[in-house]
């Protein structure tokens, strides 16, 4: 497979949902077609994202089951041989967790009627504070960080536990 843009090095990767147009005559009918079916995929995939968006909205969240959500985001760093880079490390997460945990209480949306004390604001809190105030790498790098660095990665992970902590209580 020739990479040739994102959508390709996806596909390659095996990342996520790719579309594949054979270069032939009727390309353009052909790309017509596919981005029929591509905007109909990311409907789907949208209305399937708002299904579980709202469940986390109903559900509530215990002293118990935050501090857990947020262990499970922001796990504890391994120790190694180097002890002050362990350190560093153990005082990120404890800031990770402490800026969310504040978020969660004061973040953008989480004041909203049917928000306060749910999962719904506890994965906002998460990625808010990935997205605005975790910056790890400068302004230049911050951008490419939120889509596709660490900070991507960790949303990803602060969504499948999400995700698996309503289907545990269920």
């Amino acid at each position: 497979m020739r990479v040739v843009c994102q959508n390709t090095l996806s596909q390659a990767l095996g990342q996520g949902p790719s579309i594949r147009v054979a270069h032939t005559r009727a390309l353009e009918s052909r790309l017509k077609n596919a981005a029929e079916e591509a905007l109909d995929k990311i409907q789907r995939h949208f209305s399937e994202i708002e299904v579980r968006f709202r469940k986390m909205v109903t559900f509530e969240m215990s002293e118990e089951r935050l501090d857990a959500y947020l262990r499970s985001v922001f796990p504890e760093p391994l120790r190694g041989k180097d002890e002050k880079q362990y350190r560093r490390a153990l005082a990120q997460t404890q800031r990770d967790r402490r800026e969310s945990l504040r978020l969660y209480c004061e973040g953008l949306g989480n004041d909203l009627e049917g928000v306060p004390g749910t999962l719904w604001a506890a994965y906002n809190g998460v990625t808010e504070y990935l997205d605005f105030h975790r910056i790890a790498y400068g302004d230049s790098k911050w951008l490419e960080n939120i889509w596709f660095g660490e900070s991507n990665r960790i949303k990803e992970r602060a969504l499948e536990e999400a995700l698996s902590s309503m289907a545990r209580v269920n």
